[in-house]
């Protein structure tokens, strides 16, 4: 994480608006390895575009998973 977080949070919700667009509905305990990222940011990223409505939550075999609200 570098001196912005608030920017840095901003870059991996869009790392992850692009990946879900790509991929589609995705686990979320498999986006940090997808995406090369710490946990942490992954899940802030998460929140961020969840806070904008950009995301749609559920369940796959036991797993929550998360893909892009169209």
């Amino acid at each position: 994480m570098g001196p912005n977080l608030e920017a840095d949070i901003g870059y991996m919700a869009g790392k992850i608006w692009r990946y879900l667009d790509a991929k589609g509905e995705t686990r979320i305990r498999d986006l940090p390895k997808a995406l090369v990222a710490e946990r942490e940011m992954v899940c802030m990223g998460i929140g961020w575009l969840a806070r904008e409505a950009k995301l749609d939550f559920g369940k796959q075999g036991g797993h929550d998973t998360v893909r892009l609200r169209r």
